[in-house]
């Protein structure tokens, strides 16, 4: 009998071992408990008001004070100074283990959960490990829209050579500002600014009536059979920014079908960007990518005409509807077409409205951009060859001199912002061009600087467009010559023309916002943010952006030996000591700053790309870290005197040796790459969150 049980046993063990083998389950690991949810960094308080009080403007001419009593004048104006960021190498484990970036080399290599399939992994695939247990790594992917975590077998995985994950936000530490961390000050605060400008068009401010007023009181001015698809239109888009007012049976059904077909098309339809902030925000994103919506003219030239007779009867809504078109060409960029402007200047002339054959309107037409210009001349009527990098194309073509971003008499903010990037790849046309020497490399991470900014630039603006150590002395008898180091040792990355620049476009958004609004109302708006308005008003936060970057440019250049422009052309129009004193006391506080902490990881479509039935993105994907030196290719001149002012021999002074430094930089990791789907901020930031490295990130994209 004890024989027959243990046959039988065996048996048991046989079956059960095959079948194990056969379905490919082998026990995982045990589920790990989930980490707490990370909270929010408490940031540390800014330096006392008095420790701020001390600092003083860089001086152009600085004197070093040494331990003999000698004084160092180090005139910088004839230094050049050279820059260098270290080769990069990639470095790849031999084994796969925890924190690596793998690639799945079985097809159909199991997710596990224990003996639970989650599920079967594509040859190829490349993931990112976070664990690991003897034989197995955990990984995880997203399936569906959910986070799944999961064991995989190493045999089923191969290392791959790639970066360390990305970083969703900026390290504040130190007392250098890369210029990364002036491009994440500025990102913070145009996305609150124009999502203010966003709400007080929409819900009114001072004289402007709001869209959400004017826009369904526009709509029921309009006879229903008069009115046909473009009045379908204005009250799909009012039904979108959630007012409901009652719809005339006779477009009924063309208000349903156009609201279905505009709800089907994501591209048109989702709100991306700041726009998720709040749900007022993305009714706005809604109702106005409706009202974008164009009809050909010719065969709607009867319902155009009407609703522009109903607009140029409403005086308040006519005025308002003017700010708006208005404020879109200024604050994004000239428009791409008239809207009902042309519309409503035949009305006024008593004659009927004339269409051109092929014109298409729209009630708020989309504003043009350099890159959606460039691919619609490109590729506008034939298929976009394979490896096309649209990015890529917009800078050679800088570089080359056939595209410029310097603005025009009718360029709106976007290109003013982008104005401020163009010197990043087109150094040799910069200011600092004769007094810096950066090495590829540098060059390198100045390109990447230029693509991330542009591309978080573009998703502010997407519903709309388009040190010296001195020695001691030895001691007597026998006096040493007291030694001196002079190294490079800049408060800011030294790019003083993207500075200067981008401090003019927020001068220029000051002007706008005044136009429209007026300067007391304007004082009256506040930045908004993902957690509600600041405290500060728009108009002063708007100086003090415009003096920070002037600040900013004011540091370069005294710390590169070249001239400023004139105080009173630079910032916030205060001198250009206050400016420097205001930038150097924001870089003293800058670990408590709370715009410097946000994740900028997002997508922002581009074009759609009809062929492949996919979306071009460009994708800000993290931060990554580097390093570079900076030393001098041509010292700057010295001049020594005693205490008693006297000019001192060059053999007999202090004996001056002339260093490096090291700075720390931040680079954007961009991406341009085609898609299905398109993922807001928080779609985008979990699935970077699941991936965590550049190479898997990209590779697990629809």
């Amino acid at each position: 009998m004890r024989l027959v049980l243990i046959a039988v046993l065996f048996c048991a063990l046989i079956c059960g071992a095959v079948v194990s083998t056969l379905l490919a389950v082998t026990p995982a690991p045990a589920p790990q408990p989930e980490p707490p949810p990370d909270a929010p960094a408490k940031l540390p308080p800014p330096p006392p008001a008095e420790v701020l009080a001390r600092i003083q403007p860089p001086a152009a001419k600085p004197v070093i004070k040494t331990r003999q009593e000698f004084s160092i004048e180090v005139d910088r104006s004839k230094q050049i100074l050279a820059v260098n960021v270290p080769k990069k190498d990639l470095w790849i484990s031999p084994q796969v283990e925890a924190y690596q970036t793998v690639e799945v080399v079985t097809e159909g290599a199991p997710l596990q959960q224990t003996t639970t399939v989650l599920a079967r992994l594509k040859k190829g695939r490349i993931l990112y490990t976070t664990a690991q247990n003897q034989d197995w790594v955990q990984l995880q992917i997203v399936e569906n829209g959910e986070v799944l975590r999961g064991w995989v077998q190493k045999k089923n995985l191969k290392p791959v050579a790639e970066d360390r994950p990305l970083h969703k936000s900026l390290n504040q530490g130190g007392q250098y500002a890369s210029a990364a961390m002036l491009v994440q000050k500025g990102k913070q605060f145009d996305d609150g600014l124009y999502a203010a400008v966003e709400l007080a068009m929409q819900n009114g401010l001072g004289p402007t009536t709001g869209k959400k007023d004017w826009l369904p009181r526009l709509a029921a001015a309009v006879k229903a059979d008069a009115g046909g698809t473009p009045l379908a239109t204005i009250f799909a888009a009012t039904e979108l920014s959630g007012n409901s007012p009652p719809v005339p049976p006779a477009i009924a059904k063309l208000k349903s079908d156009a609201l279905t077909k505009f709800l089907a098309d994501e591209k048109r339809s989702k709100p991306i960007g700041f726009y998720t902030w709040s749900k007022p925000l993305e009714a706005i994103f809604r109702q106005d990518r409706m009202l974008q919506s164009s009809v050909l003219a010719k065969h709607n030239a009867a319902s155009i005409t009407a609703i522009g007779q109903a607009l140029a009867a409403d005086a308040s809504a006519r005025e308002s509807y003017e700010k708006t078109m208005r404020l879109n060409e200024r604050l994004t960029n000239k428009l791409k077409g008239p809207g009902y402007r042309n519309v409503l200047a035949a009305i006024d002339a008593g004659k009927t409205p004339e269409f051109d054959p092929n014109e298409q309107i729209s009630l708020l037409p989309p504003s043009r951009s350099h890159e959606t210009d460039l691919i619609m001349r490109l590729y506008g009527d034939r298929p976009i060859p394979a490896g096309f990098d649209l990015m890529n194309e917009v800078i050679t073509r800088l570089k080359n001199g056939q595209l410029s971003f310097q603005p025009q008499a009718d360029s709106g903010w976007y290109d003013h912002q982008l104005w401020s990037l163009e010197s990043l790849v087109r150094f040799d046309k910069s200011l600092e061009a004769s007094r810096l020497r950066p090495n590829d490399l540098y060059h390198k991470h100045l390109e990447n600087l230029f693509k991330g900014t542009y591309a978080l630039m573009r998703e502010t603006h997407i519903k709309q467009l388009d040190h010296p150590a001195p020695a001691s002395a030895a001691p007597p008898p026998m006096i040493e010559r007291e030694k001196v180091y002079i190294t490079p040792d800049p408060h800011v990355e030294l790019l003083p023309t993207m500075y200067l620049r981008r401090a003019a476009s927020y001068r220029f958004a000051r002007s706008v916002l005044i136009e429209i609004f007026g300067q007391e109302n304007v004082a009256k708006m506040f930045r908004q943010t993902a957690n509600g308005p600041v405290e500060t008003n728009l108009l002063e936060e708007l100086d003090q952006l415009a003096g920070l970057f002037g600040g900013a440019y004011i540091t370069a250049c005294r710390e590169i030996g070249m001239p400023a422009e004139a105080a009173a052309e630079i910032g916030n129009g205060k001198t250009a000591d206050e400016q420097a004193v205001g930038f150097l006391r924001w870089l003293a506080a800058l670990r408590s700053d709370p715009d410097l902490a946000p994740d900028v990881r997002m997508m922002a479509p581009v074009f759609f790309d009809q062929q492949r039935g996919k979306n071009k993105v460009w994708l800000m994907l993290g931060w990554e870290e580097a390093s570079s030196t900076i030393s001098y290719a041509q010292t700057p001149t010295v001049t020594v005197t005693d205490r008693d002012g006297k000019p001192v021999a060059a053999d007999t002074g202090p004996e001056i040796h002339f260093g490096s430094n090291y700075c720390s930089l931040a680079t954007p990791a961009f991406a341009e790459v085609y898609v299905t789907k398109i993922l807001n901020r928080a779609e985008f930031r979990r699935h970077c969150d699941t991936y965590q490295t550049k190479a898997a990130i990209l590779a697990n994209l629809e």
